[in-house]
């Protein structure tokens, strides 16, 4: 019935494949759990390949890295379950019924896509100057009556399932090899094929805070990723109204000079703020759109 598919990258995943078994040799319907690297490093491997867990799951390396798209399509592959349940690799679950309220979902109303959302650790001594920690819990954490409103806009990869069917005619653009907004594309394949998107109460703990430098990194690769959706897709409407980046560039796109000029007059105290975790959500909007501005530039030329 159900195949849990966790791509993983450079992450140690015991502790999330481990509570995957246990939940699922409760269940009563079948379970399998398939695990594909993604070409991390070795000392990664080593540890997740030698863990106890790789005897009664599906265990996979590829030899390079095909990116966060062409990743998930592959599961197709492995698998001749109904359903695929896709998990980021750095997901923690703190639900022990967790599996179960998915399956007591799609047998009542056999969906499509069901979406379970996402949570982050309360703020402790630990958090208190990550300003991932706070960008994550501000901006991407949202409960399932904000994201029903929203469905499509609120789309994610990291913990959501899909009828195999729906997969196999749509899959994700594997021309976007980059970090990022591979979750957009697909929200809006959705869309535009008419397929609905269920959205419940069934989030996973994101377990791994990326640092301030990482995240300064990955917000810089997640834009000219955005820069190349953009290239892919020049005649698409609907990136506007699901990407707030764009529909903001679009409204000032007449002062992009003043921007890119901004960007160098900006970019060294904003990325300390962001180092230091002290930086207001509303500053890091004005750095990603000057940011943009001066790499969209920069591809033009």
């Amino acid at each position: 019935m159900l195949a849990i598919c966790v791509p993983t990258y450079n992450q140690i995943i015991g502790d999330l494949i481990n509570e995957l078994l246990t939940q699922s040799k409760k269940c009563a319907v079948p379970i399998e759990i398939i695990v594909l690297d993604d070409g991390s490093s070795e000392e990664f491997k080593v540890i997740n390949r030698t863990s106890a867990f790789t005897q009664e799951i599906h265990y996979e390396e590829l030899t390079q890295n095909i990116g966060r798209a062409a990743i998930r399509n592959r599961f197709l592959a492995h698998t001749k379950q109904t359903y695929l349940l896709f998990l980021d690799c750095d997901s923690l679950i703190d639900s022990t019924t967790f599996l179960d309220n998915y399956i007591d979902v799609i047998q009542r109303l056999e969906p499509s896509v069901i979406c379970g959302g996402r949570t982050y650790p309360t703020q402790s001594e630990k958090t208190k100057n990550s300003f991932r920690w706070n960008y994550g819990v501000y901006r991407e954490c949202r409960d399932e009556i904000s994201r029903t409103h929203e469905p499509f806009t609120s789309f994610l990869t990291n913990n959501f399932v899909i009828k195999r069917e729906v997969l196999e005619q749509l899959k994700f653009d594997e021309r976007l090899t980059g970090y990022g907004h591979e979750d957009t594309l697909f929200g809006i394949a959705l869309e535009r094929n008419g397929i609905n998107i269920l959205h419940i109460n069934n989030p996973v703990l994101n377990g791994f805070i990326e640092d301030n430098h990482t995240f300064i990194n990955q917000t810089k690769e997640s834009i000219a990723n955005l820069i190349r959706v953009e290239q892919l897709y020049p005649n698409e409407a609907l990136l506007k109204k699901r990407i707030k980046l764009l529909d903001a560039s679009a409204k000032v796109a007449v002062f992009a000079p003043l921007f890119r000029l901004l960007f160098l007059l900006i970019k060294k105290p904003i990325e300390r703020r962001i180092l230091s975790g002290n930086l207001p959500l509303k500053a890091f909007d004005l750095y990603k759109l000057s940011y943009y501005f001066t790499l969209k530039k920069g591809s033009q030329l």
